[in-house]
């Protein structure tokens, strides 16, 4: 329900929805049987704050996402997640440096969606990233 208000632009029904869940699963005695839909339902809640905004709490969020996950796809697909929160706010190194050490690693997935979905995106981080340095250089050229 909380994916589907998400995708029609209801994040704050979303929002509720989601936290309700997590609510209910907290409930539960036996944590191994709900850990895969806590993963999901966190991730969710990150990328609802990234949509609506709030870095912060998108962070906080991915982060408890990629702490609960061990599966290597789940964590690269967090990992990018991440750095587009840094893109979004224009830190491009940053997240360069988030996507940059999982590179040997994306390039032996089997799922290409992800893969495709990370270098997307390190790509475009990195070459802003490198232009952004080569204008502040040549801008302190200029002055000196």
């Amino acid at each position: 329900i909380s994916l589907g208000q998400f995708k029609m632009g209801f994040y704050y029904e979303s929002e509720a929805t989601t936290i309700k869940a997590l609510n209910i699963l907290k409930q539960n005695v036996n944590e191994e049987n709900t850990i895969e839909p806590r993963k999901r339902l966190i991730n969710q809640l990150g990328m609802l704050y990234r949509k609506i905004g709030d870095y912060e709490n998108a962070l906080r969020f991915y982060n408890q996402s990629l702490e609960l996950n061990d599966n290597l796809t789940d964590k690269i697909a967090i990992i990018t997640n991440l750095a587009n929160i840094d893109a979004d706010q224009n830190y491009f190194q940053n997240a360069v440096d988030r996507l940059q050490p999982y590179y040997a690693q994306t390039l032996n997935l089997a799922d290409s969606a992800i893969k495709a979905n990370y270098f997307d995106n390190l790509g475009p981080r990195a070459l802003n990233s490198y232009n952004l340095q080569t204008i502040i250089k040549q801008i302190t050229r200029q002055k000196g």
